[in-house]
């Protein structure tokens, strides 16, 4: 037996597990930190290419597509993994100038 008493089904739930001690949880009414968060790629894609298209000048532009992919401003919930299957599933070189890619 493992000793794990669970009723069937099992009910979905959240877990925190922070062995070291280094973060920390808030529950708060919103979602915390959407003002720094650029709209969702899949659920809202006309705002999503509206706010890139419409930063280009910025000078955030100016790094290299595999830095901006990760500001979050701009490009909403893309992680290290999507990004690296993104651009080269487009044969895209990831030190090239984001602004060049996006134009």
């Amino acid at each position: 037996s493992s000793g794990i008493n669970a009723e069937w089904p099992l009910r979905p739930g959240v877990a925190f597990v922070d062995p070291r001690h280094f973060g920390r949880w808030t529950i708060t009414d919103g979602w915390s930190g959407s003002e720094k968060r650029g709209p969702d790629i899949i659920t809202e894609y006309e705002a999503f290419r509206d706010n890139v298209i419409g930063s280009l000048e910025k000078s955030v532009f100016d790094k290299s597509i595999c830095e901006v992919m990760l500001d979050q401003r701009y490009f909403s919930s893309v992680g290290n993994y999507l990004r690296a299957e993104v651009l080269y599933r487009l044969d895209i070189n990831p030190f090239a100038r984001a602004r060049d890619v996006l134009q």
